[in-house]
């Protein structure tokens, strides 16, 4: 479980990035998981500065996952 904010853009805000960025894809803490929109400031301009690049050892989510825990977070 990431111990950092994690991005809630994604796909959503057509981020060209998201298939390949842990800030994204990683697998949140089900009790408590901070999430912010970084799109403003992690971005072509910006260098995505703030982007994390996911690593052959990183648990990650399943697009199902993603999609599951969206829709949970809009109820």
């Amino acid at each position: 479980m990431p111990d950092f904010t994690m991005c809630s853009n994604g796909e959503q805000k057509n981020c060209p990035q998201f298939r390949n960025c842990f800030r994204f894809l990683a697998e949140p803490n089900p009790h408590y998981q901070s999430y912010a929109d970084f799109i403003d400031i992690c971005n072509e301009e910006d260098d995505y500065h703030f982007f994390v690049k996911v690593l052959l050892t990183d648990k990650t989510r399943s697009e199902e996952k993603i999609l599951e825990n969206k829709a949970e977070n809009n109820d």
